[in-house]
């Protein structure tokens, strides 16, 4: 009718942590979310989202964003949207400490301010679309050093920095049991560093691209994924995924999946090497 689909939520949640390093600490917090989308028209639909987060050691805080959608024509549509999300630091950026690293247990939350915009085509076969975006970030936590003589790294929240970027993605049935699922992003943070020292430097990701192929065989479904990833300053890497899953009933399947197939060395945060090859099987029921 008049509202259209309106949701309204309520959320309680607590933190507990007891630790040899960290301490002991708990946190709590109360939500209130609400949202509404609504066809204004035959061709333009809107959506609105608030959240209000109170938590018991950090302020009270409020986010939310709108979205516009237009239909140019049958399976064309463009998109537009404001929003703005924060995160509350980890126990980890409060209280963590050794003999090199410091925790900081007055951090702010991060805050940001994200705009987008992007054009969607749906057909029987094919979906496609990209989206442009904009995210103003304040307050975004990192761990540094202010000069090279500072004797340990310590987590701070860093001013300001600028995120822009690019998201496309394609499905595309192939054949009627074999469909490809592909996406790329591209992000560039511009960061007010102030001249700082980070420990792990730019660690965002610049370039990633995803692919899968899923088969639907008689008996089950069998899945390739293929990944990249490239970090600024850093040697990009590629993974080969594959999973494989056979029905044994309507409601039980046998699987098994590989990850890292090629057994590729890579760190997703420099100086800590990930696993290599890792086979894992098992069953899962749905009822």
């Amino acid at each position: 009718g008049i509202l259209g689909n309106a949701g309204l939520g309520l959320e309680y949640g607590e933190e507990r942590i007891n630790s040899t390093n960290l301490g002991k600490h708990n946190r709590k917090h109360k939500s209130i979310f609400m949202d509404e989308s609504k066809d204004l028209n035959d061709k333009l639909s809107l959506g609105l989202s608030f959240r209000t987060d109170d938590f018991d050691s950090f302020d009270q805080a409020y986010t939310g964003s709108t979205n516009l959608r237009y239909r140019v024509s049958d399976g064309k549509y463009i998109h537009l949207g404001i929003s703005r999300s924060m995160r509350i630091p980890s126990f980890t950026e409060l209280y963590y400490s050794d003999t090199t690293t410091l925790g900081n247990a007055s951090l702010s939350a991060e805050k940001s301010f994200n705009y987008q915009t992007g054009y969607d085509y749906k057909k029987e076969k094919l979906s496609a679309g990209f989206t442009f975006f904009f995210m103003q970030e304040e307050d975004f936590i990192d761990w540094i050093k202010r000069t090279s003589a500072q004797a340990k790294w310590q987590v701070e929240n860093i001013t300001e920095a600028e995120v822009s970027g690019i998201e496309n993605y394609l499905k595309f049935k192939i054949k009627p049991n074999l469909t490809l699922d592909s996406n790329y992003t591209y992000i560039n943070k511009c960061i007010n560093d102030r001249g700082y020292i980070y420990k792990y430097g730019p660690n965002y990701i610049k370039h990633l691209i995803n692919n899968m192929f899923s088969l639907n065989l008689p008996f089950g479904v069998q899945t390739i994924g293929l990944t990249y990833k490239k970090k600024p300053s850093r040697r990009g890497w590629f993974l080969l995924n594959t999973r494989l899953s056979y029905n044994l009933n309507k409601i039980s399947q046998f699987f098994v999946e590989v990850s890292n197939l090629l057994n590729v060395e890579y760190q997703e945060i420099e100086g800590i090497p990930q696993p290599g090859r890792w086979v894992e099987s098992g069953l899962r029921f749905e009822w």
